[in-house]
This record gives C-alpha cells, structure tokens and sequence, in this order.
C-alpha cells in the first residue's frame, strides 16, 4: 500500500510536470515557481521538491536559471501516456493550460505597468536606447515575457470558464493591454500579436452558449 506521504505528493508532481510539459517555451525553476504562485500560492515552492530528484531526466534542476525541460522526449510521451504512467499520469492538457491561462494574465496584471524599462523619450526607437538589453533584463521578468507572448496559446487550449473569460475581458479592458503592448515591443515579439489576439475570439464565443439559458430565463421573466 502506498505511504500517505506518496499519496499526498501524487496531485503536486502532476501538477508542476503537466505544466513543465504545457510550456511552449522551457522556463527556469525560478520563473515556473513564480507563476504558480499566481495560482497555488502555497504550492509554488514544491517545483523544487518534484525536479531535484529528476536529475536524470530533466535539466534545469541545479539551479534557478535553467530552463526545466526533459532530455528525453520518451518522458514526455511516459507522463501523457496514462497506460504508460499510471498513477504518474500528469492528467488532461487541458487542465495545465487552463492554470498557465490563469496565472499568465495574473502575471500580466501584477507586473505590466507604464514605461516599464523607463525610458527617457517615447519619441526614441528602440534600436537607439544603447542599454535596452539591460533595462529589459532589469525591468521585465522572464515570467513575464512568456505570459505576454504565449497567454492567448493557453486560453485557446483550455477549456471554456467563465471565470477565466472573465479575467480576459478584465484585462482586455484595462490600460494594461498597452503596456502588454509595449513589452511585445521592446522583447521584439510583436509579431504575431494580431493573429494572437484574433485566435481566442472564437473560444470567447463559447461564452454565448453558457449565458444562453439565463438570457432566455430573464427572457420570460421579464416578458
């Protein structure tokens, strides 16, 4: 019989591998336990406790700044595999996006802000600020980074929330989709921004279907 503590560990391995595996781009120790917290602020720390003993199947696990991702595909394929995996299976995709969605705009909210690199003159290109590497690496955080360029890829491989439709429209409708803007444009990651942007519409239609009983409910209630 497997130990209590085992038992207990199983939901946070699945956890921290289903979103290393969810991850379109690899991020380090430090920035994955930083957008956890976003979402699990009591789990966030356990990042380390699943990767270290790993060493033989992942990088990234002796330090912060190594991107965590496994050196063989054979693991990934192992941890989707539920026949494979068996109580190691990481879970549905879905899910891990879902929470990468939600911490991402989290991420966004808590860190985007004005002027963020503090640039002198907005009348100056980018190509002419001399320290601009410097001020980005100072200013923006490679969580932030990742969620500015990859939150609409997660919204649109989730599933349907409302909750989370709801943080969309919140931040779609604040002065931060600017500076979202601005940091796309200052990491040289603007391409693709309209494309990106356009792709959740039809997974924000999904909504009408939801709200469609209660609008035919208030339909009758107030005929």
């Amino acid at each position: 019989m497997p130990s209590e503590e085992h038992v207990d560990a199983l939901p946070v391995f699945r956890s921290v591998m289903g979103q290393v595996l969810a991850l379109l781009e690899p991020l380090s120790r430090a920035s994955l336990t930083a957008i956890r917290r976003r979402i699990l602020p009591k789990d966030g720390a356990n990042v380390e406790s699943v990767i270290c003993p790993l060493g033989a199947l992942l990088t990234g696990i002796m330090d912060d700044r190594t991107p965590i991702k496994p050196l063989h595909a054979s693991f990934y394929d192992f941890l989707t595999d539920r026949s494979r995996s068996g109580e190691l299976f990481v879970g549905e995709s879905t899910t891990h996006h879902q929470n990468l969605a939600f911490a991402s705009l989290r991420v966004m909210k808590d860190e985007l802000r004005f002027n963020i690199c503090d640039l002198e003159s907005s009348y100056l290109p980018n190509s002419a600020v001399t320290d601009l590497e410097e001020r980005i690496n100072r200013s923006i955080s490679p969580e932030l980074q990742y969620s500015c360029r990859f939150w609409t890829f997660h919204v649109n491989a989730a599933r349907f929330e409302r909750s989370l439709a709801t943080e969309i429209e919140c931040f779609l409708t604040n002065d931060r989709v600017l500076f979202y803007l601005e940091v796309l444009s200052l990491t040289q990651a603007l391409i693709g921004t309209t494309w990106a942007l356009s792709s959740i519409i039809p997974w924000f239609k999904v909504r009408s279907f939801y709200d469609l009983p209660a609008m035919e409910d208030n339909a009758v209630v107030t005929g």
